[in-house]
């Protein structure tokens, strides 16, 4: 199972960092290199350059709440 982990103020304070964690596998993703992101933005982006990416983005977007969609 994907979850959504808010790491915002864990990095920067009020920031809106955040990253996904899998459960089954114990780790969490990396796309393009990246494991942490800002915003729903600058993970797309990743996720779309990721050329090993296998998911479907549906699966990642609608378990970000909503204030990270601002």
């Amino acid at each position: 199972m994907i979850r959504f982990i808010n790491i915002k103020d864990q990095i920067d304070r009020d920031g809106t960092a955040f990253a996904w964690y899998d459960t089954v596998t114990d780790r969490f993703l990396q796309f393009d290199g990246d494991q942490v992101w800002n915003s729903v933005a600058e993970f797309m982006l990743s996720f779309q350059k990721d050329e090993a990416n296998f998911y479907k983005a549906e699966r990642f977007l609608k378990l970000i709440p909503e204030e990270f969609n601002k």
